[in-house]
């Protein structure tokens, strides 16, 4: 997850680059308050929502498989800078995995 040009970008990835999903706001994020972010995936369907509201839907040709052994990464960008030297610059704050997709009504 990290901001470019005040969007947000999130990634879904599998451990060798295989089925990587990728979503971006259509929204920016870059306005200095917080904001509540949910990502919720359904099949090959990403679904971002920003505060309760949906944003932006990503269908990708194949699934990520979440029962990898990759670590989970927030805040730090893999693919760019050496040893993911890129970083979010804002905070994160009470971050869930949960084992289902929400709902709308839920992430709301």
């Amino acid at each position: 997850m990290r901001l470019r040009n005040g969007r947000l970008l999130v990634e879904v990835d599998q451990p060798g680059g295989v089925n990587y999903n990728l979503v971006e706001s259509v929204r920016s994020l870059n306005d200095g308050v917080y904001h509540h972010v949910a990502i919720a995936r359904q099949g090959a369907n990403l679904l971002l929502y920003l505060d309760g509201v949906f944003d932006k839907n990503r269908a990708v040709a194949a699934a990520a498989n979440l029962t990898n052994t990759a670590n989970l990464m927030a805040g730090s960008e893999v693919c760019v800078g050496v040893d993911s030297t890129q970083r979010f610059t804002g905070q994160l704050d009470e971050l869930a995995v949960v084992s289902r997709a929400l709902a709308a009504n839920e992430v709301l």
